[in-house]
């Protein structure tokens, strides 16, 4: 089933359990690194897999799962642009979702101040890096070339791995969570195909790894603005 990202509550999401992180490690106050990981679990289902999408004299958008917390309809007139992120060779993804520069930069930074303050979580601290380089790189590289930029990334948290376990991190059951993770990423950057919906309320990402599901889309949404909305397919 097609699927979205880019709602403004995924945003404050993140930057709130980067922000309790870095707190915590500046303060010393560890309840806050524990406030930032419940938000981060319980969240994690509606960031990585979103909801479906419905079409009914328009495009509705839910957000939340299991349940749904919001919900926004989006009119034929108020589409602007539909880019096929597969076809538009040289697009890099990034241009429609700059704001994920400065996120990266925060999981960035509680990783490496993480490593400082208490290098006997390495482990964790080397997933933040991870997980906000994986946010970013793959946005970067357009159409095909993406499957590099998943590559590279499977490398390098093989790589980081490697690190955590020379730095003496034996928690074995960390590495196969890990592994785990690193497999997902992986696939995910690698199978995922993604339509980008610009629009007068915001840009989203129509994610399928069936892309017949997004041709479907695209058809239905054709049909959609052809009532007289200005909408632009590439």
């Amino acid at each position: 089933m097609a699927h979205f990202h880019g709602h403004w509550i995924e945003d404050i999401l993140i930057v709130a359990i980067g922000l309790l992180a870095l707190a915590s490690l500046l303060t010393g106050v560890k309840w806050l690194t524990t406030l930032a990981g419940i938000l981060f679990w319980v969240s994690l289902p509606t960031l990585l897999f979103g909801r479906g999408i419905k079409i009914e004299n328009g495009i509705i958008l839910e957000f939340g799962w299991p349940l749904r917390l919001f919900r926004i309809r989006i009119a034929p007139d108020d589409i602007v642009e539909i880019v096929d992120l597969e076809r538009a060779e040289g697009i890099p993804p990034i241009r429609y979702y700059r704001q994920i520069i400065i996120f990266t930069a925060l999981w960035l930074v509680v990783g490496f101040t993480g490593l400082i303050k208490r290098p006997e979580w390495a482990f964790m601290w080397f997933g933040w890096i991870y997980w906000g380089l994986a946010s970013t790189v793959p946005l970067i590289f357009p159409g095909r070339t993406r499957k590099l930029g998943a590559l590279a990334l499977l490398l390098f948290g093989v790589l980081m791995s490697g690190v955590a376990y020379h730095l003496g991190v034996n928690v074995y059951q960390f590495y196969a969570i890990g592994g785990a993770l690193l497999a997902f990423v992986y696939l995910t950057d690698v199978r995922e195909k993604t339509i980008v919906l610009v629009t007068e309320k915001g840009t989203y990402f129509v994610c399928s790894y069936n892309y017949d599901e997004l041709e479907e889309f695209l058809e239905r949404i054709g049909k959609l603005v052809s009532g007289g909305a200005d909408a632009q397919a590439t």
